[in-house]
C-alpha cells in the first residue's frame, strides 16, 4: 500500500513538472517576438544554397513508335529560416524544398511558403 502512494506521488510530481515545463516554454515562444507585436503571420526565407537531389519524374508523351519519354526532376533543398513576418524576429529553421527544376519543363517555384 505504501508503495502504491509512493508511486502515485511520484506520477503527480512528473505530471506537473511536465505541466510547468510546457506552460514555461509557450511562453519562451511568445517572447520570442519584438516587444509589441502580435503578429501570427510567418514567413519562410531560402538558404541560397540548394543542394541537389533526385526528386522522380514523370511521363512526357510516348512516341509513334511506342517508346516514351519521361522528364527526370531534381529538387533543390535548403535550410530555411522562419520568421515573424511584422517583427522579422527568428522563430526557427527547417531544412526543406526550395524548387523542382524538370529536365523539359518549366521550374517551379513558390515551394518556399510556410
Amino acid at each position: 500500500m505504501k508503495k502504491f502512494k509512493k508511486m502515485k506521488k511520484l506520477a503527480a510530481a512528473v505530471v506537473l513538472t511536465g505541466m510547468v515545463g510546457a506552460a514555461g516554454a509557450g511562453a519562451a515562444y511568445a517572447a520570442s517576438h519584438a516587444t509589441g507585436c502580435n503578429s501570427q503571420l510567418k514567413k519562410v526565407i531560402c538558404d541560397e544554397y540548394r543542394r541537389p537531389e533526385m526528386a522522380g519524374y514523370h511521363l512526357l508523351y510516348t512516341t509513334q513508335n511506342g517508346t516514351k519519354v519521361y522528364c527526370n526532376m531534381t529538387a533543390g533543398t535548403a535550410n530555411h529560416e522562419i520568421r515573424c513576418t511584422n517583427c522579422d524576429v527568428l522563430l526557427g529553421t527547417s531544412y526543406r524544398t526550395c524548387e523542382i527544376k524538370h529536365q523539359y519543363c518549366p521550374m517551379e517555384t513558390g515551394l518556399c511558403q510556410y
